[in-house]
Parts: C-alpha cells; structure tokens; sequence
C-alpha cells in the first residue's frame, strides 16, 4: 500500500501530521523534561 492510493482527505491529514509533528515532539520535550530533571535537581544539590 503506496501514498499514491491514499484518499485526498488521508493525504492531507498525513501532511498535517509531519508538518505538526515537530511541534508536539517539542511539545511532549518540555512536559515531561521538568518531570525528570527536578528529582536530578534535587539529588545532585543534596549531594553537595
């Protein structure tokens, strides 16, 4: 199954998926970094 037998509508949502998918990478990147990086914060000042 090719791109070329894909509906126009599936085309388009496709298209807007890669064009987005930068965005919610990034997105996702600045929720769950703070989720891991506070306990190393944390640690690590502890440690000192």
């Amino acid at each position: 199954m090719g791109v070329a037998n894909l509906k126009p509508a599936e085309q388009r949502w496709q298209g807007q998926l890669i064009r987005f998918a930068p965005y919610i990478v990034i997105g996702v990147i600045l929720i769950i970094l703070p989720l891991f990086l506070s306990p190393y914060l944390q640690s690590t000042m502890m440690t000192k």
